[in-house]
């Protein structure tokens, strides 16, 4: 779980994103690289983000990976 959720308001704003449950996903997406395992695939590295790893964030309460399509994302 990640303790910290930080929301930088005006790159949110600018990047069109206008629901916060939608900004504190956005925080754990920018953040991987702190936390996750990359992965090197053709001198590019990459990362891979599970929906059952989205859903970790109790703050926004997605109870299911499927309920993220309701927020806009999949």
């Amino acid at each position: 779980m990640k303790y910290h959720l930080h929301i930088n308001q005006s790159k949110a704003i600018e990047l069109g994103i206008k629901n916060v449950n939608q900004a504190h996903v956005f925080d754990l997406l920018t953040s991987v690289s702190s936390w996750a395992t990359p992965i090197k695939i053709e001198d590019q590295f990459y990362f891979w983000v599970s929906r059952t790893k989205i859903c970790e964030l109790s703050l926004i309460h997605i109870s299911e990976p499927t309920r993220l399509l309701s927020m806009g994302f999949g």
